[in-house]
């Protein structure tokens, strides 16, 4: 399963790559600059998620292929298992350390906002 984020917020990483400011950004919109600055730093932890959660999938599949770790270590199977709630974990710890309470807070009433997909 590859959770993404609410198709507008595509749009919104589209506008952001191709180097426009958040003003800018806002303009394009039509939309306050400090809406759009939200938009951008949801898409940014959204993609700091999915890092922090690749990066012990991957040290287990190295370990894996190295021969440091079983094929049928309990490790694997764990990270088998939860890597589909990584990125929720991740963005949890993330918004966490970056806004405490109130930022978990306003993250989880976003991601009912965004209606994460799931293929």
């Amino acid at each position: 399963m590859v959770a993404s984020p609410h198709p507008a917020l595509k749009g919104i990483a589209a506008l952001v790559a191709q180097g426009l400011s958040n003003k800018q950004i806002a303009a394009k919109l039509v939309v306050s600059e400090r809406t759009a600055e939200s938009h951008i730093l949801n898409i940014t932890f959204f993609m700091l998620a999915y890092a922090l959660t690749w990066i012990p999938v991957a040290l287990v599949l190295v370990a894996t292929q190295l021969g440091v770790l079983p094929a049928n270590s309990p490790v694997v199977s764990i990270t088998s298992r939860l890597i589909s709630f990584g990125p929720a974990i991740a963005a949890l710890i993330a918004t966490a350390a970056v806004s405490g309470r109130a930022g978990v807070g306003q993250l989880l009433r976003r991601l009912v906002q965004w209606r994460v997909e799931v293929h």
